[in-house]
């Protein structure tokens, strides 16, 4: 089961385009020791710290299919990227927001749509 982990880690890091270094470093660890170890030893499993960081870093990152193997890696997308100046690089929205702000843009193209016919009718 360990292994199972972590060569679900290692898909991971493969998607991230991420090696172990560069992982302990985003990860603020002093060396690549911790995410080493994870690769080099059958019985090695991440500790709770690691899993921690890791769900803490990458939002991204279905911790369930991490542990598990339930799920797809990513979880769902719910994220702005068109203006990543007001939004950040990816912010997270719920659900119910989600299916809100999507109202809302499709009454506002309904809106835009009968604006324009009336200028159309005008000319």
């Amino acid at each position: 089961m360990n292994r199972d982990i972590n060569n679900r880690l290692k898909l991971f890091l493969a998607y991230k385009k991420l090696n172990n270094n560069e992982l302990a470093k985003l990860l603020n660890y002093n060396s690549q020791e911790k995410i080493a170890r994870l690769f080099r030893d059958d019985q090695a499993k991440p500790s709770y710290d690691i899993l921690f960081d890791l769900s803490n870093k990458f939002e991204e990152l279905n911790i369930d299919w991490l542990i598990n193997g339930r799920g797809e890696m990513l979880n769902e997308p719910n994220v702005i990227n068109e203006d990543p100046e007001r939004y950040g690089s990816g912010t997270f929205i719920d659900h119910d927001s989600f299916d809100i702000i999507k109202e809302q843009l499709s009454k506002k193209d309904e809106i835009i749509e009968k604006l324009i016919e009336l200028l159309n009718k005008r000319d």
